[in-house]
């Protein structure tokens, strides 16, 4: 009788092992998929931002979540408009982390992430400083910066009734104006309106100066830059785009510009890894970007240890040039050769050459 109880027993305990699995067969694990995305650049009208979490290759969300409401007429949501996503229980796979606004044509994508896979080996993900802008799904942007020369009619129109801003159009399709809003605090010595840009898609734009009426969906041209501008992945950084402006109305013809160009000599090599650059910066100094500027890295000194510049683009007006390493994580410049008196560009005297100067390359080592 007991031998028939213990072959019973084990039999039950054969069959919940069974019925477990036998206990030893690996779960795979779900993970996170969480960040958090910049919205950058300028913007086109108000959208409602969505952040979804898509399998590779497809359009339809499997998680989402929201982002927020973003406006052209915000100012303080201009630049730096954060917003963080988490995404929890993902299995393992292999996805994409877009942003989206929706309507009734379906999704617009203004964040496309590289895509990533997660295992049961390592099944999270984290994403931090991504960027989306509406004037494309990126994730690399490129930089506009420049000058809308303010003359004849410089007051700015009421902002309670008016949105002034920088736009960008891309050439094929000129109808949709991204708003980089501004005003006359933006303004600065001379009636300079000076802008610079961040989070503008690889492609080419039109760039102007432009009022709008929310009330009866008017646009003003007050100015435009002559020629479309280009941003590509190996010139994402497109300065000197100036051109005239009247609230009157659109006065034309981009003025004439000037060009500097001369010589640094250096006491000896330069150092990697740091940030070099030699500008043109009007006197005083404009905010945000140099109206020229020249990059420097080590390979560019010739047997003598020097590097020979050019900064074009430059309005009528007096300057200082200089050479400095900039550091990104402190935001903080350091002087280490300038020339040493004011260079004047104006009618008659719009092509200096001669501006030659040394630099003491100890100050940064």
């Amino acid at each position: 009788m007991s031998r028939y109880l213990y072959l019973i027993v084990v039999g039950l305990l054969m069959l919940a092992l069974a019925s477990c699995g036998g206990g030893n067969e690996p779960v795979a694990a779900n993970g996170t998929v969480s960040g958090d995305v910049d919205v950058v650049g300028p913007f086109n009208g108000a959208v409602e931002l969505n952040v979804g979490l898509f399998a590779s290759g497809s359009d339809t969300p499997l998680q989402t979540g929201v982002g927020g409401r973003i406006t052209s007429a915000a100012t303080v949501s201009q630049n730096g408009r954060q917003f963080n996503f988490s995404f929890s229980d993902v299995e393992p796979g292999t996805y994409t982390v877009r942003v989206y606004g929706s309507g009734p044509g379906g999704n617009t994508f203004y964040y496309t992430s590289d895509e990533f896979t997660t295992s049961a080996a390592s099944p999270n993900k984290t994403f931090s400083n991504e960027k989306c802008s509406f004037t494309g799904e990126g994730p690399n942007f490129g930089t506009i910066s420049g000058i809308a020369a303010l003359q004849g009619n410089t007051t700015f129109p009421d902002s309670a009734s008016f949105i002034t801003f920088i736009g960008f159009s891309p050439v094929s399709a000129p109808q949709n104006v991204s708003q980089w809003v501004v005003s006359s605090a933006d303004v600065q010595t001379g009636n300079k309106l000076v802008f610079n840009v961040d989070g503008i898609a690889f492609g080419t734009w039109l760039v102007g100066l432009y009022v709008y009426n929310p009330a009866t969906f008017d646009f003003e041209t007050v100015g435009a830059f002559d020629s479309p501008v280009t941003i590509t992945p190996t010139d994402d950084n497109a300065q000197g785009i100036v051109f005239p402006a009247d609230f009157d109305g659109d006065p034309g013809t981009d003025p004439e510009l000037g060009v500097i160009s001369g010589t640094v000599t250096f006491n000896q090599d330069l150092p990697a890894g740091q940030f070099i650059t030699i500008s043109a910066n009007t006197i005083p100094p404009q905010q945000g970007a140099p109206p020229a500027s020249f990059d420097v890295v080590p390979a560019d000194l010739d047997a003598n240890k020097q590097v020979q510049f050019t900064l074009p683009l430059l309005l009528d007006g007096d300057y200082s040039v200089s050479i400095y390493s900039y550091d990104f994580a402190t935001h903080t410049a350091i002087y280490f050769g300038e020339y040493p008196t004011t260079v004047s560009i104006a009618e008659g005297n719009r092509n200096i050459t001669g501006i030659d100067f040394d630099a003491d390359v100890n100050l940064i080592n």
